[in-house]
């Protein structure tokens, strides 16, 4: 990754465009090295949810039908991570559309 610029990672659902509405609830973790400097957002499908989160902070958000957290920097051994790690929890539940 290059500094300054945004990386996007998309999440897939199933269904197809005007299919049904998808509920339920979704945790990703990231996980990068310590000392890097990453910061945390993440974008439903009707815009930002939740702008960028720098390391060691939290943030929530959501919209009409989503809520969401993050919580950015995290280091905890008994989560797997190992020596010199750290990661991001991003979770959200609600519902969304199926897009292309």
């Amino acid at each position: 990754m290059t500094e300054g610029l945004p990386a996007h990672v998309p999440t897939l659902s199933p269904g197809y465009v005007g299919g049904a509405a998808l509920s339920g609830a979704v945790y990703v973790w990231v996980t990068y090295r310590a000392g890097d400097r990453i910061s945390v957002g993440l974008t439903g499908p009707n815009g930002a949810v939740i702008s960028p989160v720098p390391a060691g902070q939290s943030g929530v958000g959501g919209d009409v039908s989503l809520g969401a957290s993050i919580d950015n920097a995290v280091e905890n051994k008994d989560l797997g991570l190992s020596a010199g790690m750290q990661g991001a929890v991003v979770a959200w539940s609600g519902v969304w559309g199926s897009r292309k």
